[in-house]
């Protein structure tokens, strides 16, 4: 077996940074290189800060201390730290080892969390000789790239499912006959979560973890997701299949299916009684684009 030894952070880094500033009228849907802040992806623009292999750790947001493997040319904000492997490491092993460390525990208590470079610095880590990492990463990356292309076939059939949506509801030149026009309330349900702080858990053990923005975003719950009690309203708790819709903060429509949880206030489950699921959610949708 592979020895495995402790260092800090900052001494099997190369680079280990924050990125700069850029101007919010520099950033856009049609750039050449995305930009990249505490939340991730915050669109793309014509000029790049970085060249090569790195992770990419959220400062500041819903999702700091989210750690994302990256591979090419980027821009980097002054929200996200660039970490990059020295000559004895591998950045893509490092990228899925911070990934585990609960790195969002780092940023204190404040109303606007934040991680401070320094800290991160300090860290330790665990890790192997370099061939060990090598072929660590090389398992975890194949995982993973299968997972990104499942993901773009995903996106690629939403999308078509999408034209045909509006080839037969949207660009329709008069309202066929025995159709009527109303309201997404009238199709569907709009339930607003609950504020979980005032429903904690007696224990752990006989908990629901909490579904906020964080967990909508990246798909599913984790440790450091919050926990309710179990003794909610079972309205609710959410279950895999369920259409959530995130109106405040980052504004997205999805089906949830990370497993039970309990909807948290600034999302809404959507459902109905009446209409299939397809129906709402395409809906629901196309009325988010119109107001984005």
């Amino acid at each position: 077996m592979d020895a495995w030894n402790t260092y800090e952070l900052q001494s099997v880094c190369s680079r280990l940074s924050s990125g700069k500033g850029i101007r919010a009228k520099d950033i856009s849907e049609t750039g050449k290189y995305p930009v990249y802040g505490g939340n991730g992806i915050r669109g793309y623009t014509d000029t790049y800060n970085f060249d090569g292999e790195c992770a990419v750790i959220g400062r500041q947001g819903a999702n700091c201390g989210n750690v994302r493997f990256f591979s090419g040319k980027a821009y980097m904000t002054e929200h996200a730290v660039v970490v990059c492997a020295n000559e004895n490491n591998h950045t893509r092993f490092l990228s899925y080892l911070l990934s585990t460390m609960h790195l969002g525990r780092l940023s204190g208590q404040s109303a606007q969390p934040g991680l401070a470079v320094k800290t991160l610095g300090i860290q330790p880590v665990c890790v192997p000789k370099l061939d060990a990492q090598k072929r660590i990463a090389s398992v975890l990356g194949a995982l993973d790239d299968k997972i990104a292309l499942n993901q773009q076939i995903n996106k690629n059939l939403e999308e078509q499912a999408q034209e045909i949506f509006n080839k037969y509801f949207i660009d329709v030149p008069d309202i066929p006959d025995g159709w009527s026009e109303g309201s997404l309330t009238d199709i569907a349900d709009y339930l607003n979560g609950l504020a979980m702080q005032k429903f904690p858990p007696m224990n752990n053990a006989d908990s629901l973890p909490v579904l906020k923005i964080k967990e909508l975003r990246q798909g599913m719950c984790d440790s450091d997701s919050d926990r309710c009690s179990v003794e909610i309203k079972p309205d609710y708790i959410i279950q895999d299949g369920d259409v959530i819709f995130s109106w405040s903060g980052s504004l997205l429509v999805d089906f949830w299916c990370g497993g039970d949880c309990g909807l948290n206030q600034h999302l809404f489950k959507v459902s109905s009684a009446k209409y299939d699921k397809w129906f709402y959610y395409s809906w629901t949708i196309y009325h988010l684009q119109e107001f984005v």
